[in-house]
């Protein structure tokens, strides 16, 4: 058993059979936190009852936590559990708020006075109006030009999520 400080001037004991009693993630997070404090993979290793190797694999190791599935999160795609957006996000949802707020379905406004009217910054909105583009919730019937705001329109997609949006279902 070995005594390492890790938050504190007291020290913490560390041993093999406590370290193979933790879950992946968690020798993750302690060999990480070990880590920090400079010492060796050798030393970590000697510690933990493992090689040096090991604990180099360990420190590079990130696991995938998985928590429980909703619509509109990230499921894990089947090329390596990375997430892939499922719904849309926030600020994609209050930009579509503004369409919800037209009569036909059809604004005519810069990222700017999106921005403002939406509450976010015009980098967000650029992505969220991506966002909305690449769902095919709204098309873009003419682009802004000098002194001319673009002019969007809202599809059946968007419409559906607006629907969605103002029956309070989990989108919201």
């Amino acid at each position: 058993m070995t005594s390492i400080s890790l938050f504190s001037t007291t020290p913490t004991a560390v041993s093999a059979a406590a370290f193979s009693a933790l879950s992946p993630q968690a020798q993750c997070e302690l060999v990480l936190l070990i880590s920090e404090h400079k010492v060796t993979a050798a030393s970590i290793g000697k510690a933990i009852g493992r090689t040096a190797d090991e604990v180099v694999a360990l420190r590079a190791h990130r696991p995938l936590f998985r928590l429980a599935s909703f619509e509109g999160g990230a499921d894990p795609d089947a090329k390596g559990g990375r997430p892939q957006q499922v719904g849309i996000g926030r600020s994609a949802r209050r930009i579509l708020r503004l369409f919800a707020q037209s009569e036909d379905g059809v604004i005519q406004l810069d990222r700017d006075t999106i921005a403002r009217r939406a509450d976010l910054s015009t980098g967000v909105v650029k992505t969220a109006m991506d966002q909305l583009r690449d769902k095919n919730m709204i098309e873009l019937r003419k682009p802004g030009k000098a002194f001319s705001p673009a002019i969007w329109e809202l599809k059946d997609a968007g419409r559906a999520e607006i629907a969605l949006i103002s029956d309070g279902d989990a989108h919201a």
